[in-house]
């Protein structure tokens, strides 16, 4: 006669159940750090016209932790205004204006595409940080063979035989009409391929004890 004792195997069986919500948690909250924000930050290069290089980081986006007892997670970016490109709305400018680019100029004179992020070179941030506040100042900022150069109000310009042609345009105010990145549907995403994988790694650590 052979006897089988699987007590061993019902105790881990049972240890497992009640570890249950603790490995969802943590495979939730896995999930968030580790692959959502890295996700959602690819998803918004895609899908924004990106004008600070800071906004798409995966840094940018806070996590509220999942627990046992409370199974949510949240995900969220550090700047409110980003809903203005998610679901439209009036940005109106914090400080003394807004920087919007001219996409029909920047891809004539610099070849970018209308769908294309900015290179580094030509962000705002740094158009502002390092070109003249006159076309007549000794100082210099070349892209593409073109000086840049920033008229107070009105924007950032570069000339073009007898005109100029803007770059960027100072507003007081933006109008966004296009939903073209929803934060919600790129983190649902992004849990519906890789939660799976993490909570099995995590199911699979406790299963071997």
């Amino acid at each position: 006669m052979i006897t089988l004792d699987i007590t061993e195997q019902l105790n881990k069986f049972n240890q497992l159940h009640k570890d249950m919500p603790y490995l969802v948690s943590r495979a939730m909250n896995n999930t968030a750090f580790k692959d959502s924000r890295k996700s959602i930050s690819l998803d918004m290069n895609k899908k924004l016209i990106i004008r600070s290089k800071n906004i798409s980081k995966k840094t940018m986006f806070t996590v509220t932790k999942s627990h046992k007892t409370n199974l949510l997670v949240k995900i969220k970016h550090k700047i409110k205004e980003i809903g203005f490109q998610q679901f439209g709305g009036t940005e109106k400018a914090k400080d003394n204006f807004l920087v919007i680019p001219n996409r029909k100029n920047i891809k004539t004179y610099f070849g970018i595409a209308k769908n294309k992020n900015l290179p580094e070179e030509i962000w705002a941030s740094t158009i502002l940080k390092n070109a003249p506040v006159s076309r007549n100042q000794k100082k210099t900022y070349k892209v593409n063979k073109h000086k840049l150069f920033i008229i107070k109000k009105l924007g950032v310009f570069l000339r073009f035989g007898n005109d100029l042609k803007s770059v960027f345009n100072f507003v007081k105010q933006a109008k966004h009409t296009k939903r073209q990145f929803n934060l919600q549907d790129s983190m649902t995403e992004s849990f519906d391929r890789r939660f799976t994988k993490r909570f099995t790694i995590e199911y699979l650590k406790l299963l071997k004890g």
